[in-house]
């Protein structure tokens, strides 16, 4: 029997101390945390969303999450609403409508109003995955949190959110050099996710059926991104989705080779991330609706 105890302490006690010290360090604030609008990562969004007091919600990718508490602030005085900014680092269309209905899961008939940050490179079925059912499981409880891999990587790593700052000239072009070589890949093997679409068409659809407001805005590339897409035979396809998706909800469309922002070198850090006045020109789109710069797609078609 001894030894039984001894076998039982042997386990318990390294739990018990691991456990501690994980709670003491705890990486995303499970049970400590203030609400934070401008939380980064997954975890960090879907707590935070709630604890805190929200009625809206942004779903994007990584070019969202430098949208900033002042950005958060004058949207939500534009729209008389309270924003959770949801997006997360590499966010594809897979994810945008399983994480919206995991959140009017956990509050259902809170969310008023929608905006869906995507665009036609996030669709493609190479990049489709679903790390919102993962993550949370990963909350559902403290064992599971504690004990997943993700909970433990985020002690020892930096969740902050890269800055979209300028960058040097040198950086600026190893980032476009590394970011073509990884992008070319998916260009060239392109396909585009029909199942994901449906998705997306099925959101807009529930969104208007429940008196939802939804607005989809489509983030500008840098000017060569399209010239790659000619080069592989893609570029005059790139619009199918926006005459799918237009038909249930208004699309502000930034996605298109002459769109103005494009062309602002100066203000891209790669392919598809962007700072300076080109970030503040889109933030007016998502902020206003303002189309000095943005296709306007409603009804299956451009309109403005």
């Amino acid at each position: 029997m001894r030894k039984l105890y001894l076998s039982v302490l042997l386990i318990l006690v390294p739990t018990f101390l691991y456990l501690l010290l994980f709670f003491t360090h705890d990486p995303y604030g499970y049970f400590q945390r203030d609400p934070d609008p401008t939380a980064a990562s997954l975890t960090e969004n879907m707590l935070d969303f709630c604890k805190g007091n929200y009625d809206a919600v942004i779903l994007g990718d990584s070019r969202m999450m430098q949208f900033d508490h002042a950005h958060i602030n004058k949207l939500n005085a534009c729209t008389g609403h309270s924003f959770k900014n949801m997006s997360f680092d590499g966010a594809v269309a897979e994810e945008m409508p399983a994480l919206f209905y995991w959140c009017e899961k956990q509050k259902p008939d809170c969310v008023k109003s929608v905006i869906l940050v995507t665009g036609w490179y996030g669709l493609n079925t190479l990049l489709q995955t679903d790390r919102v059912e993962q993550i949370s499981r990963e909350i559902s409880n403290p064992l599971n949190y504690a004990f997943s891999l993700d909970s433990l990587r985020a002690i020892f790593t930096s969740k902050s959110p890269e800055s979209l700052s300028p960058v040097s000239d040198a950086q600026k072009r190893q980032n476009f050099e590394l970011h073509l070589g990884s992008m070319s890949v998916y260009l060239q093997n392109y396909e585009m996710d029909s199942s994901a679409l449906d998705d997306l068409t099925e959101l807009c659809r529930y969104c208007s059926d429940h008196g939802i407001e939804i607005m989809i805005v489509l983030p500008p590339w840098w000017t060569d991104f399209y010239r790659q897409l000619e080069n592989c035979g893609q570029l005059a396809a790139m619009d199918g989705y926006k005459y799918i998706l237009s038909e249930y909800a208004p699309i502000y469309d930034l996605e298109y080779p002459d769109c103005p922002l494009s062309s602002r070198y100066e203000d891209f850090s790669d392919y598809a991330h962007f700072h300076g006045s080109t970030y503040e020109d889109f933030c007016d789109v998502l902020i206003s609706g303002a189309l000095d710069y943005a296709r306007f797609w409603q009804g299956g078609k451009i309109n403005g």
